[in-house]
């Protein structure tokens, strides 16, 4: 792996898998406190969706973080 690659699991709502990525921004991503919010949810909600294997989502660290561009099909 290149110094100015990240690697992160990635959860593809069956499987989870090790990416590398070169450029990640923060801004694209909600943490589970800021979906919660965006939902008017509790965060133990949305825990029990990312267990349950509802919501795609990545682990980077110890930190879920679930990307703005998959949550459209939560809109619907």
């Amino acid at each position: 792996m290149s110094p100015d690659q990240i690697e992160l699991l990635a959860f593809n709502g069956r499987h989870l898998i090790k990416c590398r990525v070169k450029e990640i921004s923060m801004n694209d991503f909600f943490t589970v406190n800021e979906l919660a919010d965006h939902f008017r949810v509790n965060p133990k909600t949305i825990y029990r969706r990312l267990w349950a294997k509802g919501i795609p989502a990545y682990k980077i660290g110890q930190q879920w973080r679930i990307a703005k561009k998959d949550l459209i099909w939560l809109r619907k």
